[in-house]
């Protein structure tokens, strides 16, 4: 396990240098293969030569397989051969190098999109913004906060903490944590707000998953962003007392809804093709339209109908003025040619009496 304060600051895991040594193998043995997992996701696998010399194993440790603390599990085995009155069982020896070595790079995530990004964007400290009644009744985010501080993790700073009203608007400068049932100022960014009144998560054909206006025991953590930095706004819910009972793995999405069992759903606010969230109480343009969708098909259809008729009256004018321009300059061509051929005849008749 790597814990995200193992690692010199800004930086996160690149890849793993593994060196082993496998045990040497009879011809007929069967071979030893290496797995190596990420977070219980495969990144690696090989097959160890049988020599028993030092093998070197380069290791990628994508980025989107990245938590706050990364799990790398190294599996070596090789199948057990049965039958002819033998067995070969995987009773060898194995071993993974003190050599082996973690190589870092440079943080590059700029902007946290997922929970483990902003997990390691507050590690340079943040400012901790908490609704002051929680002072007199401090039981109703302690379970929530202890849960938070051991399972994402969040290190507050108490130099950096400060007791707001809930009436008051936060306008936070830095990387930021906000606790409490403050209103969001226009300039913070948040893919779920409770100051538009109801709030529904939906899928994207409408159909609700559910009201969290009516759902007063689930608390809410997301991914905000203020005009100069990023931060966690958490509303707490009516029973935040509660102790959290599973941990909080907070890693994917960057919402998540919690209860006293632990994150009951996450959601990626950037895929709407997942789950979108809805406010009844607020109608915008998508709204006024999905409401008066017959209608204005109906005005639509009518106003290309109207097109339609419209280019088919001016087609018709086009073609009869063509037809009477084309009858006039037929006629007087051949006016012209009666003319000209009259014309040939009298200087004709004029030659010959001349001669």
């Amino acid at each position: 396990m790597v814990s995200p304060f193992a690692l010199p600051m800004g930086t996160q895991p690149d890849f793993l240098n593994l060196e082993v040594v496998a045990p040497v193998r009879w011809k007929d043995d069967p071979n030893y293969e290496l797995y190596v997992f990420l977070n219980d996701v495969l990144v690696k696998s090989a097959r160890l030569a049988d020599n028993g010399v030092k093998q070197h194993f380069t290791v990628n440790l994508p980025s989107e397989y990245q938590k706050q603390f990364n799990d790398i599990r190294v599996v070596i085995q090789h199948d057990i051969e049965e039958g002819d009155c033998h067995g070969v069982m995987p009773s060898d020896y194995v071993q993974i190098m003190p050599d082996s070595a973690l190589v870092v790079k440079k943080e590059s995530t700029v902007s946290p999109a997922k929970f483990s990004d902003l997990s390691r964007y507050f590690l340079s400290g943040f400012d901790t913004y908490m609704e002051s009644s929680y002072l007199d009744h401090p039981e109703q985010v302690l379970h929530l906060m202890a849960r938070l501080a051991s399972d994402f993790p969040l290190v507050i700073d108490h130099s950096r903490l400060h007791f707001v009203s809930s009436s008051e608007v936060v306008n936070p400068d830095g990387p930021f944590v906000a606790v409490g049932h403050f209103p969001m100022g226009e300039s913070i960014e948040a893919p779920v707000r409770f100051d538009k009144g109801h709030v529904k998560i939906q899928t994207p054909k409408g159909q609700t998953y559910f009201d969290l206006s009516n759902l007063t025991k689930v608390t809410v953590a997301e991914i905000v962003k203020a005009p100069s930095a990023f931060g966690m706004w958490i509303t707490p819910a009516d029973n935040a007392e509660l102790p959290v009972t599973n941990r909080l793995d907070l890693a994917e999405d960057n919402v998540a809804f919690i209860d006293s069992q632990g994150v009951i759903k996450t959601m990626n606010s950037a895929e709407p093709s997942l789950a979108q969230v809805y406010y009844p109480d607020v109608e915008d343009w998508f709204d006024v339209l999905g409401k008066y969708k017959f209608w204005l098909m109906v005005a639509l259809w009518f106003l290309l109908t109207m097109v339609v008729v419209y280019l088919y009256r001016m087609s018709r004018s086009n073609k009869i003025a063509r037809e009477a321009d084309d009858s006039f300059y037929q006629s007087e061509e051949e006016k012209m040619r009666a003319s000209a051929a009259a014309d040939m005849g009298d200087s004709l008749d004029h030659l010959d009496e001349h001669r």
